[in-house]
């Protein structure tokens, strides 16, 4: 439901002030609806695309990145390996599925699992966010999820050389059922969708450039925890000033 309440939900009334005879039913559901058979016209699928006979329109890659809060960092320093994860208080996204437990990376073009001792699990993507914020551990999230909260500075993101889409963990569609005539107002909704999230999406785009000055003193070599607090100190003197 986050994802559709962060990324759908802003563009309907935009999308109804161009669309004057267009009427919208929007539901947030966390089950998994099937078009051909819920009466539906378009649902959006976030993961692996299931086996059945509905037609996909790939909206966007899934790309995942670790990240804190300023406050976890320097407490806890910042792990410099995927390894170092183990010594870290981690927050699990906990589903009835084991595949939430395991963290997974692409290593030199090789998947590498990991399973994190977790220090709290919930069962809610939003909930795993305010954790992270609260300073509690890291998290492993999707960066349409926490893609606000890393460019504010809520969040800090961590090892980013490991952001990258990877097939195996999904990627996020909008399916509909199939059909030899497809309705223009599922063709018009699908197409704004694309349009507003971009060939890059737009909430990829921070990861597609340099790290922001703001936050480059928080990627430290978890060792010079002094030289740390003398840059916390001279960053605060700066937005003060």
């Amino acid at each position: 439901m986050a994802f559709g309440r962060r990324h759908v939900a802003p563009l309907l009334s935009r999308i109804l002030n161009h669309h004057p005879g267009l009427k919208i039913e929007f539901s947030l559901n966390d089950k998994a609806l099937d078009p051909s058979i819920d009466n539906v016209d378009i649902c959006i699928k976030l993961g692996i695309l299931p086996d059945s006979n509905l037609i996909p329109t790939k909206l966007a890659d899934m790309r995942r990145v670790l990240c804190a809060s300023p406050e976890y960092i320097r407490q806890h320093g910042c792990p410099q390996t995927l390894e170092d994860l183990y010594q870290h208080a981690c927050l699990i996204h906990s589903t009835c599925s084991n595949f939430s437990l395991t963290w997974q990376f692409k290593v030199d073009g090789l998947l590498k699992k990991l399973m994190p001792s977790s220090r709290l699990s919930v069962n809610s993507s939003e909930l795993l966010v305010d954790g992270a914020l609260q300073g509690i551990g890291i998290i492993h999230a999707p960066t349409w999820l926490v893609h606000e909260q890393i460019a504010s500075g809520q969040l800090v993101s961590l090892l980013d050389e490991y952001c990258e889409a990877d097939p195996q963990q999904g990627a996020i569609y909008a399916l509909r059922a199939r059909s030899s005539v497809v309705p223009a107002k599922t063709r018009l909704f699908i197409n704004e969708l694309k349009r507003s999230i971009g060939s890059t999406p737009y909430w990829d785009l921070p990861f597609e450039k340099e790290i922001p000055q703001t936050l480059a003193t928080l990627h430290f070599d978890t060792a010079m925890h002094s030289a740390l607090s003398r840059a916390t100190t001279l960053q605060d003197k700066s937005q003060t000033s």
